[in-house]
């Protein structure tokens, strides 16, 4: 198993407002989702907390206007009792991959952390992901929170993105493994 190097944090910041959507669904979500209403509520879209203390909002911003559009066009993404994380672009010139993480859990949940996990060819690389209260906040149930995931070296991103580029293709899986989330209160 392999383990891509400088991903241990997700860093929220300023998000450009040209970042190139790709649009890629990577094997997790394929469309929108026929609504099961017995099942889940629509979501509802929310900014990280470290962009709010930096007034970046839906309304401040394009990209975050981009994925609040995506999320009300789409309220019935994430299978119920799951966490899930769908991509959403990649910004090439800070080596970073846009995702949106939704908690259909059942309850709001805080310092989550997971192993996102691509499977190809018999191998698996691993990267870690922390979702930190300092830096997310509470993720309550039914919402999609935007998350800028920064590659620490151009090697490292590209060979991400060619992972999600094989998983959008059917070549290679995405999947969220040792997933640990803590109960909000």
């Amino acid at each position: 198993m392999k383990q891509l190097r400088g991903t241990k944090r997700i860093l929220c910041v300023c998000f450009a407002v040209l970042l190139l959507f790709s649009g890629c669904n990577v094997g997790i979500r394929v469309g929108p989702q026929e609504p099961d209403l017995n099942a889940v509520e629509p979501l509802t879209f929310v900014v990280p907390r470290e962009l709010l203390e930096l007034d970046i909002t839906p309304d401040t911003n394009a990209t975050m206007s981009a994925l609040q559009q995506i999320v009300k066009e789409d309220p019935y993404m994430g299978p119920p009792g799951n966490f899930h994380f769908v991509q959403m672009g990649t910004h090439y010139d800070y080596n970073r991959i846009v995702f949106l993480a939704i908690n259909r859990l059942g309850g709001a949940i805080v310092n989550v952390s997971f192993d996102l996990t691509f499977h190809r060819a018999g191998e698996a690389y691993v990267v870690p992901v922390e979702l930190t209260e300092e830096i997310i906040g509470i993720i309550p149930n039914h919402v999609a929170v935007p998350i800028l995931l920064t590659i620490a070296s151009l090697e490292e991103f590209e060979q991400l993105r060619t992972l999600l580029l094989d998983a959008q293709q059917g070549v290679a899986s995405m999947s969220i493994e040792n997933l640990v989330a803590n109960s909000a209160r």
